[in-house]
């Protein structure tokens, strides 16, 4: 179970991640991308029950969306820096 706990929190920091880097710098609006990420999940078929479970109590990770902004190695985008 906590393997499963920390890939959530994995995949949510990538996830938050690439949609404010997406974004730039404008202020993420989290419920908004959550909401079209759920419905882009069930239309590649992934059943409501997984998504609930999965995304239950969901939320941005500020330290992650920080570091993001300034990499280690030099400043770059994430899909830049990928």
């Amino acid at each position: 179970m906590k393997i499963r706990t920390t890939l959530r929190h994995l995949f949510c920091a990538l996830c938050c991640a690439a949609a404010v880097t997406a974004r730039g710098d404008a202020a993420p609006d989290f419920s908004a991308w959550l909401d079209q990420f759920r419905q882009e999940a069930l239309a590649q078929g992934i059943s409501q029950a997984t998504l609930d479970a999965a995304l239950a109590d969901l939320q941005p990770l500020p330290q992650v969306l920080e570091l993001d902004r300034r990499q280690p190695e030099f400043i770059d985008t994430f899909w830049n820096y990928l």
